[in-house]
């Protein structure tokens, strides 16, 4: 997968664009991205399928709890970012 991880001052909505490529690849996801309650476009495949992108890309790791509250795109960034600053407090 070719999508680069900026750390820049636009994380949240870099972060947003990654998961929309990662997204458009994975899933070969053509139309546009529902904002709101866009798991509910997803079956459990797929949605298993993005996270499993998603924790590869960013090097993170989704547990169960996680899953049930991903709901929106902006509560996948927000985890992301949570998960993320986790990792760096370990690391």
């Amino acid at each position: 997968m070719n999508i680069s991880n900026s750390t820049s001052g636009h994380m949240s909505s870099n972060t947003e664009q990654i998961i929309r490529q990662i997204v458009a690849e994975e899933l070969s996801w053509e139309q546009e991205l529902p904002v709101d309650h866009f798991s509910e476009h997803l079956d459990s495949m797929q949605k298993l399928s993005l996270l499993v992108a998603i924790e590869d890309h960013f090097e993170i790791s989704f547990d169960e709890d996680d899953d049930a509250e991903i709901n929106t795109l902006q509560d996948l960034v927000s985890r992301i970012h949570h998960k993320e600053n986790l990792k760096q407090h370990i690391d």
